[in-house]
């Protein structure tokens, strides 16, 4: 599916450049050339070991997409994971998978027996200059083959969501005004969001420029010379880079529009946004990796209106929600076949229980966070969100992450991990912190401990939850 997209991109777009990395670009028709030789190489190797499934551990590259393509292409049922995951973590993988063939750059020496693993230089080694003959890389009239998407693991194990290509198509926004467009990878490809934006350029033969490292002041540089008008990324993203932009220019015009989502959005980073986006649509989206997109908004408001449950069709909503217990349930008609070897967790009549919180606030809905996160302090909840907004009002605060810690009065205190801003004293940002607390939340919402950190954990720009701080 997404091989035939490139095939009729290569056809109409050839020279149009498909993806830019560092100083490197190719267009769709270069890309094509070098994925239909990777599939070709490809399918000899995996004809050897009679397998029809592969596991890919590279990091956000060409490359990556490259074997995307060619796995497709030989119709290979593929999942990809996490670049930093380790030896063991791999073979947690590799065992609830049933995967046995893993493609990847690194030198790996203390996996299963049971794995081939296979070095993606050996099959991208095919030099060879003569053309590909289609009908010699894939079988058009073949089924397709699913791609497992792993979901975040930010609060517990990584499920795996199985998905036909053809389904995350139809999940993406397709126009002619999108044609040779750019748009910034700022989710790593393994992630329902990262595939996302690809498929979105891909389908739209519009050029991906692709982060190659996370570091603030790398991705403050990309954006300012490479000028991608879209930019699709987490709030946490949006929290790092906002603050560096800000010192580097005032504003960016060439932005036509930047999108947050994978996590609770605070009206602070979108009233910056505004600031530093002036011609951009500041778009937020709420997106599951089991169900995919289910609705955007547009107005500058955190959470969204209360219609989009009450009058969905009016709100041309293709999904539809509702509210039970303070809990969002959503219901697509482009969710996932199901979890790969795991219970469905939706509902006999195919309800998805998000896990998200919500509260009715006048006629709007607005998000308290994740169900799994709530910390219960004497037997009343508290919101790490709600604190982390109030944290965020402090000059000199760069990051924060709020949890619950054990306690043995009341089950559980609010505590506060920071990271401050270069040039800030933090016992003065401390001091201001809890000025702000004590004047906007309720005492039992005050951190009883705030710690000052280098580094919080965070994955895919989105802050980690998966453990209690001890």
């Amino acid at each position: 599916m997404i091989y035939n997209k490139l095939v009729y991109n290569k056809a109409n777009f050839g020279k149009e450049i498909f993806v830019i990395q560092d100083s490197k670009s190719y267009s769709y028709e270069q890309t094509f050339n070098i994925a239909s030789k990777a599939a070709l190489s490809l399918k000899e190797i995996l004809e050897d070991s009679e397998e029809e499934r592969i596991l890919l551990q590279l990091p956000n590259s060409f490359e990556l997409i490259i074997f995307l393509l060619a796995a497709d292409a030989i119709r290979v049922n593929v999942s990809m994971i996490s670049y930093d995951y380790n030896e063991s973590e791999i073979e947690d993988i590799v065992r609830r998978f049933d995967y046995k063939v893993l493609i990847t750059n690194k030198n790996l020496s203390k996996i299963s027996e049971d794995i081939k693993i296979i070095s993606s230089k050996d099959v991208l080694s095919n030099n060879n200059e003569e053309k590909i003959n289609l009908e010699d890389v894939f079988n058009k009239n073949e089924e397709e083959t699913p791609i497992i998407v792993l979901t975040t693991g930010t609060t517990g194990v990584p499920k795996g969501a199985v998905y036909l290509w053809s389904q995350l198509i139809n999940q993406v926004s397709i126009s002619k005004k999108l044609i040779n467009s750019k748009w910034l990878l700022a989710y790593n490809l393994n992630h329902f969001a990262g595939i996302q934006v690809f498929l979105t350029t891909l389908c739209n033969a519009s050029t991906l420029i692709i982060a190659t490292n996370w570091n603030g002041d790398y991705l403050v540089d990309l954006i300012l010379s490479k000028k991608p008008e879209y930019i699709s990324a987490t709030p946490t993203f949006w929290r790092i880079i906002l603050p560096l932009l800000k010192k580097k220019i005032e504003i960016l015009k060439f932005v036509k529009q930047i999108t947050m989502g994978g996590e609770a959005i605070t009206s602070n980073i979108l009233e910056l946004s505004k600031q530093l986006f002036p011609n951009a649509n500041i778009t937020q989206i709420y997106a599951i990796t089991e169900v995919g997109p289910v609705f955007s908004t547009k107005d500058g408001k955190i959470g969204f209106p209360y219609e989009f449950i009450t009058k969905p069709e009016k709100n041309k909503l293709k999904s539809r929600l509702k509210i039970i217990e303070g809990e969002l349930y959503v219901k697509s008609n482009d969710q996932m076949k199901g979890y790969y070897k795991q219970k469905s967790t939706f509902t006999d009549d195919g309800w998805y229980p998000t896990g998200d919180l919500v509260e009715i606030e006048n006629d709007r809905v607005l998000f308290l966070g994740r169900k799994n996160e709530t910390i219960n302090v004497g037997g009343v909840k508290v919101h790490p969100i709600e604190v982390e907004e109030i944290i965020q009002k402090a000059h000199g605060v760069k990051l924060v992450k709020v949890y619950g810690r054990k306690n043995p009065i009341t089950g559980k205190i609010v505590a506060a991990d920071i990271i401050i801003e270069d040039g800030f004293n933090p016992e003065e940002v401390k001091s201001e912190i809890l000025i702000n607390c004590n004047k906007y939340l309720s005492r039992y919402k005050i951190p009883r401990i705030i710690n000052i950190k280098n580094d919080i954990d965070i994955s895919n720009f989105k802050i980690i939850r998966r453990e209690e701080e001890e």
